[in-house]
């Protein structure tokens, strides 16, 4: 009888492994695709950044530039 019950565990512990085998490939599908997005949120947030910093240093080159060209304007007159 032992052996029996043994046995039963045996395979209702089998079965419960490969339930939660297969529930965790399942449960880990959205996760990593969540994951994913993440990842490609930060990138996009990133080259936003980048441009807007990129932005900036062309307008302040600009502004540089600009007041150069009126320094020298007023030494030449």
């Amino acid at each position: 009888m032992v052996m029996y019950e043994l046995v039963e565990c045996s395979k209702e512990l089998e079965e419960v492994h490969y339930a939660l085998a297969a529930h965790k490939k399942e449960a880990s599908w959205p996760l990593s695709r969540v994951e994913l997005q993440l990842e490609s949120e930060k990138a996009s947030r990133r080259r936003e950044k980048t441009e807007e910093i990129k932005a900036k240093i062309k307008a302040l080159r600009d502004e540089q530039a600009a007041a150069f060209d009126r320094i020298e304007a007023g030494y030449k007159d």
